[in-house]
């Protein structure tokens, strides 16, 4: 008799995906996985405005 196993499907987990472009520039991308699209939002608009205050202050350093 064969066993059969139900693995869950495993949501992907937290990321930040930051890129240097031309002329010092950066960029980024953010994936948060889960249940609460609402708690989804709020966290990726928290997490942005880090990322905005963080590298658009060393743009304008690195373009003086």
């Amino acid at each position: 008799m064969e066993e059969k196993f139900i693995v869950p499907p495993q949501k992907e987990g937290h990321s930040i995906k930051l890129s240097k472009g031309q002329k010092n520039t950066y960029a980024w991308e953010i994936k948060i996985a889960g249940d609460d699209e609402n708690e989804i939002l709020e966290k990726i608009k928290k997490v942005d405005a880090e990322l905005v205050k963080t590298y658009a202050e060393l743009n304008i350093m690195e373009v003086k």
